[in-house]
């Protein structure tokens, strides 16, 4: 199931994917670019785990953006 979160002023939709295998991974998209997806690397246990991983690379990525452009 999608989940939303707001990390530091962006929308984060969070959403995890049963492989055949039955190991989860997760990703990551932004809601003012939906078009772009960061991937969580590697596979998971849990359904939890892997959106934690996928919450856990769209917040460095929001992070390594803002030490580039400053806070709004």
């Amino acid at each position: 199931m999608p989940e939303e979160t707001v990390y530091k002023g962006r929308t984060v939709h969070l959403t995890a994917t049963r492989n055949a295998s039955g190991r989860w991974t997760g990703a990551a998209r932004f809601s003012d670019e939906p078009n772009r997806v960061l991937d969580a690397e590697g596979e998971f246990a849990t359904e939890d785990e892997a959106r934690n991983a996928a919450l856990s690379r769209a917040m460095s990525e929001v992070d390594r953006e803002r030490m580039f452009r400053g806070k709004p």
